[in-house]
């Protein structure tokens, strides 16, 4: 498995420190709740919270480039991503044998503030008919299919 991600989480807690900012110390501004995905709208979990609410922004919404992007907006010039991570574990089969092995599966993403973007039409992609989707948890496969993030 690759370190890059843990190298890039763990400078970016040791940048905060050196900046005199303590990042499990209440020093962010949201007053709206924890962050949370603009789209989805499913809240973040474990590190992320603490690296999400370090950029101490008012808007609990975060979105990727690409989300941005569907929703017809773009990213302000200059504006810097965060990392946010997401793990799993996932089945592998043996090469050798008929085993089935669980693996951890590491990966990581960069997403933006609301407040970094700008032109955004709304919270949540239209369906291709032009009528506004059902929310995340009432969407059927077919529909996710073909918003494809």
């Amino acid at each position: 498995m690759s370190t890059y991600a843990y190298e890039r989480i763990t400078g970016q807690i040791i940048a905060l420190l050196e900046q005199g900012t303590v990042p499990w110390h209440k020093t962010w501004k949201a007053s709206t709740g924890f962050p949370r995905n603009l789209v989805t709208r499913k809240p973040y979990r474990g590190i992320n919270v603490l690296l999400l609410l370090c950029g101490s922004y008012e808007s609990p919404f975060w979105l990727t480039c690409r989300q941005a992007n569907v929703l017809g907006g773009t990213i302000k010039k200059g504006e810097k991503a965060r990392p946010v991570v997401f793990w799993k574990r996932i089945k592998i089969e043996e090469k050798d044998s008929t085993e089935e092995r669980n693996i951890p599966l590491l990966r990581y993403y960069h997403v933006f503030n609301l407040a970094q973007c700008e032109g955004l039409k709304s919270g949540h992609p239209t369906a291709p008919d032009g009528t506004a989707a059902p929310p995340p948890n009432r969407r059927t496969s077919s529909q996710l299919t073909q918003i494809n993030w």
